[in-house]
């Protein structure tokens, strides 16, 4: 063997390792996109914090009763902001549930909202919401919604025995006494018999 098959061989040996060892993993940004995600939680944290700071200092300026109105604005707008937010909530469960649940009303009722957070543009904590769909799922898997199942073209019927079409006394006139009688043994004259099964 030459060198250059030698080299060619140990070229293409090399290019299969690192082939093997460069493999894409399920989603190769993920850890990036959830170090974006605490990034900018941060951020909205710590925008968040400032202006309560700036807030505070701004009330210490004031005379007494103006702390004491705009106290009371304060509260009155975090209590707004508060209820406006659990609507909200309440109404990304029944629409992320929509498709997952059978009854996204009670799966409403179900799921612990408190861990469902909303941020200050009024974005849904998406993440949180899957996972409480999830955990409601995983401790009450009878409200998953089923992949619709294709009956039979009897629609149920194969199920259910029909009842032998009875026969009235006209039909009777026209027939021999052997019809009638195969007609009684096969349950035809139940009716005209007053015979109940």
């Amino acid at each position: 063997m030459s060198e250059t098959e030698a080299v060619e061989t140990t070229d293409e040996e090399i290019e299969e390792v690192e082939s093997e060892e460069q493999e894409p993993e399920e989603d190769p940004t993920a850890g990036l996109k959830k170090a974006l995600a605490a990034e900018r939680k941060a951020h909205k944290d710590a925008a968040r914090e400032l202006r309560t700071l700036k807030e505070e200092r701004e009330l210490a300026s004031k005379a007494p009763d103006e702390q004491a109105l705009a106290l009371a604005r304060r509260e009155a707008a975090a209590e707004a902001t508060t209820a406006a937010n659990a609507r909200l909530v309440r109404a990304e469960i029944r629409a992320a549930a929509a498709t997952r649940v059978k009854n996204p009303a009670l799966a409403v009722k179900l799921i612990d909202t408190s861990a469902i957070e909303v941020d200050d543009d009024g974005e849904v904590d998406a993440d949180a919401l899957a996972s409480a769909i999830d955990t409601l799922l995983a401790d009450y898997p009878e409200l998953a919604v089923t992949a619709p199942g294709f009956g039979s073209a009897d629609q149920g019927a194969k199920a259910r025995t029909a009842a032998p079409t009875q026969l009235s006394k006209n039909d009777l006139e026209s027939m021999t006494p052997q019809q009638i009688d195969t007609a009684r043994k096969s349950g035809r004259l139940d009716n005209l018999l007053r015979i109940n099964h």
